[in-house]
């Protein structure tokens, strides 16, 4: 479900993968489609390119430092971990959705 208390109205998204999520494996081709789907139904504008536009990047460990270094200082940097539980209540698994 997606949170009432921080929702995404108005922000701009993008993913930097891999991002390491459990549960959307049996119901999504990949995670990044997963979280794209759940970020638009929050209102937000997602994107496949970073600028100066994206207000949130979602990262996930895995991703090496040297990559983030041009990322936009106006732009918040945030753990796929952190999104989701700032973001979203709640994520479905396989066997919620069955």
């Amino acid at each position: 479900m997606l949170s009432e208390h921080q929702p995404l109205k108005g922000e701009v998204v993008a993913f930097l993968g891999p991002v390491n999520l459990s549960g959307f494996e049996d119901n999504n081709n990949n995670e990044i489609d997963y979280l794209t789907d759940l970020a638009r139904e929050a209102g937000a504008i997602v994107q496949s390119w970073i600028d100066h536009s994206v207000t949130i990047l979602v990262a996930s460990e895995l991703v090496p430092s040297n990559q983030l270094s041009g990322i936009p200082a106006s732009t918040r940097v945030v753990s796929d971990s952190r999104f989701m539980e700032v973001y979203l209540t709640e994520v479905l698994t396989g066997e919620e959705w069955e």
